[in-house]
């Protein structure tokens, strides 16, 4: 009996350790196990790809992995540059370590999803041909991307300068790199605003309808 209770007691001494958790449902237990192969997967994919063993996949790796998620088409210099900026925390060694693939993996994908709208903005609003975009030309790409509603100055001068330095190089234009971001800010930094706020001339959004705007 007391051998029983001894027993039991540190049974109940163990489930009082910190870690211990009730058994799981089939629902947490599947999400468990779906997480746990994605990090297996993750973690195959960069073994794979990081030929040269140093725990970084450098801007050669990088492009090699991305040309075999764009059926065998190598991403521009742009693209990848893109891809860093996303994803690279260090911002400093230009690399892509095992926690930061999971994030370079979701930019890549959200920015193929997006290519072909960020295509046509380059492409129509690139008037000079020389893939540099400054201040009029991104407040015309801007009000596209939000469905004719034209940004106030301040909000066009706020992504500007928000996505200027992306190359390391402040210059008061946006490259083809630096537009991408500038499109991803956009998109990012969205609340509804009423027509009595915006008071610079500009046309403001519906009233009661989403517009972008600085949060």
């Amino acid at each position: 009996m007391i051998g029983r209770m001894g027993a039991a007691a540190a049974v109940r001494h163990d489930k009082n350790k910190v870690g211990y958790t009730a058994q799981p449902g089939l629902k947490r237990k599947k999400a468990h196990d779906e997480r746990l192969k994605l990090a297996k997967q993750l973690d195959q994919l960069f073994q794979q790809y990081d030929v040269d063993h140093t725990g970084k996949l450098e801007k050669n790796e990088l492009i090699s992995l991305l040309t075999e998620l764009n059926d065998n088409v190598p991403p521009t210099e742009a693209e990848i540059n893109y891809i860093l900026h996303e994803a690279d925390n260090s911002e400093v060694d230009k690399c892509i370590d095992r926690k930061e693939l999971k994030a370079a993996l979701v930019a890549w994908k959200e920015y193929k999803k997006d290519e072909p709208v960020i295509r046509k903005m380059l492409d129509k609003y690139d008037k000079n041909n020389n893939q540099i975009f400054e201040f009029d030309e991104l407040k015309e790409i801007l009000t596209d991307l939000n469905d004719g509603n034209t940004p106030t100055n301040d909000e066009v001068e706020w992504v500007l300068n928000q996505a200027d330095h992306t190359d390391g190089i402040v210059d008061g234009a946006l490259n083809t790199t630096e537009i991408m971001v500038a499109i991803g800010l956009w998109y990012s930094h969205c609340e509804v605003v009423r027509d009595d706020v915006r008071n610079d001339g500009s046309k403001p959004g519906t009233p009661g309808k989403p517009s972008c705007t600085i949060m």
